[in-house]
């Protein structure tokens, strides 16, 4: 019988502490016809169903690590976390 050695949990994580992990934002959702779809062109614009001032989800693969806002830091979008899902 194999047994498997543990370790203690700090050291478990830091095994893994430099591993990337994609972080993604998602603003909101909406469903389109393939007739709406193929009418956009350059400068059309799509309205989400995400009101403005809402708080955006955080993302780690399929799980919600946060929620937060839009801000604008020096010349690039980013956001304030507001609240932590771990």
């Amino acid at each position: 019988m194999l047994v498997a050695n543990k370790l203690p949990a700090s050291d478990t994580f830091s095994l893994f502490a430099d591993l990337p992990l994609p972080v993604r934002v998602r603003i909101g959702e909406r469903v389109m016809t393939l007739d709406e779809m193929s009418a956009l062109d350059l400068d059309s614009t799509i309205a989400f169903d995400t009101p403005v001032g809402e708080t955006l989800d955080v993302m780690v693969g399929n799980v919600r690590l946060a929620s937060g806002e839009i801000v604008v830091l020096e010349d690039r979008l980013a956001i304030r976390i507001t609240e932590l899902h771990l």
